[in-house]
């Protein structure tokens, strides 16, 4: 068994291959497991058919779906517009204005300066819960009324169209829609979707 891991200096996370005997965790290569910090948590990824109690598997992988957010509720898609970008007059001036509008979420992120742009649901938005697998999103059809209301099938689609408009800069026009897009709670507070997630999943 090769001792090969694919370790990357700048990567968050590597892969340690592992095998399960009698109910320990073993390193599944040549010689020892790698020394950790204490308390390092970590994801073990194994294939259903190894759980000898199918109830437990179920409990892994219940699924369930909430409704998080209703039709006709307005959100913001976070970009990092480049000036380069050269954009119009009128996109400039709608940039000013919720700027002006949602001065909380300035730099929330850390962006140097970050824009937003508005986009209005026009199904209700749900979440998928899967266990300990990542909640997913629905396909949420919305409409982007800066962009001559076009329409989006899913808020990663709207993502992508706003990039493409605005950050012609990127390579990829694709984002993480949890962290990336906000909606407005009832305290007139600002929070990622990526807050839903962690409520339920708490």
């Amino acid at each position: 068994m090769s001792s090969f891991l694919p370790i990357d200096k700048d990567a968050k996370t590597v892969v340690i291959p592992v095998s399960i005997k009698d109910g320990k965790i073993e390193y599944y290569g040549e010689g020892e497991m790698p020394k950790m910090h204490d308390v390092s948590i970590a994801d073990l990824i194994v294939p259903g058919h190894a759980f000898k109690d199918r109830s437990r598997l179920k409990e892994f992988m219940e699924e369930k779906t909430e409704l998080i957010l209703k039709s006709g509720e307005r959100l913001l898609v976070q970009i990092a517009v480049k000036r380069e970008n050269s954009l119009d007059k009128h996109f400039l001036t709608y940039f000013e204005s919720v700027r002006e509008m949602f001065q909380a979420l300035k730099d929330i992120r850390g962006l140097t300066n970050p824009e937003f742009v508005e986009i209005e649901l026009l199904d209700d938005l749900k979440i998928t819960l899967r266990g300990t697998k990542k909640a997913t999103l629905s396909r949420c059809k919305c409409k982007i009324p800066i962009l001559n209301n076009v329409e989006a099938y899913s808020l990663n689609h709207a993502y992508t169209l706003i990039s493409q408009e605005f950050e012609k800069h990127r390579i990829s026009h694709s984002g993480n829609v949890f962290k990336d897009i906000y909606y407005k709670k009832d305290d007139n507070k600002w929070l990622p979707i990526d807050s839903f997630r962690d409520a339920l999943e708490s």
